[in-house]
């Protein structure tokens, strides 16, 4: 049997294989300083592991990381989302890091923003999760993460526009801003 395209869905990840490659994913690191990484975590119900950024011990300023899916196949699959959870809080709120998901139908060639998430992008979608601190960030209870009472909802984003492409990528990426640790989980990509 022969295959074209990439990985069929449902694509789900947890991150609780505790590495990037058991799906695939790739990361670009341009400043060779701190990158995504993977972290333990509490405060959900599907897991101990999620995907970080470890924002408040990164070196420098404005600078950009991605996580980049490996390549999915939406051939034969309409009314497709793309869902996932996600915990972030301010060092201080004059400051706010930013987290910014990408689609791209051409290998990587070229990108098209789908959302951005942080503090001062209105009317864009609100990004803490729980109130500045200056202590190191990692969530450790459920009202730490999206979804919860007074927190930002999950997102859920609608992706139907791609149905029937066999080479589309998703990208986070994350900009540093003086900020703290930003983590995602829980991906979900279905139609």
């Amino acid at each position: 049997m022969i295959r074209t395209g990439g990985i069929p869905l449902p694509f789900i990840e947890d991150f609780e294989s505790r590495s990037f490659n058991t799906n695939n994913w790739s990361i670009e690191n341009p400043d060779d300083d701190k990158t995504w990484d993977l972290q333990f975590v509490a405060g959900q119900d599907q897991g101990e592991m999620a995907a970080y950024m470890n924002i408040k011990n990164y070196g420098g300023l404005y600078e950009r990381d991605r996580l980049i899916s490996p390549k999915l196949n939406f051939y034969a699959h309409k009314d497709i989302v793309l869902e996932f959870q996600f915990a972030y809080r301010q060092r201080m709120s004059a400051y706010t890091d930013s987290l910014i998901v990408l689609i791209s139908e051409d290998c990587g060639m070229s990108w098209t923003r789908l959302l951005a998430m942080a503090e001062d992008l209105e009317p864009e979608r609100v990004f803490a999760t729980s109130e500045p601190s200056a202590n190191e960030f990692i969530p450790a209870v459920g009202s730490d993460w999206c979804g919860s009472e007074n927190n930002p909802e999950c997102v859920s984003i609608d992706l139907s526009a791609y149905s029937g492409k066999p080479d589309v990528s998703i990208m986070f990426e994350s900009y540093n801003s003086y900020g703290n640790n930003m983590f995602i989980d829980n991906i979900v990509i279905d139609g």
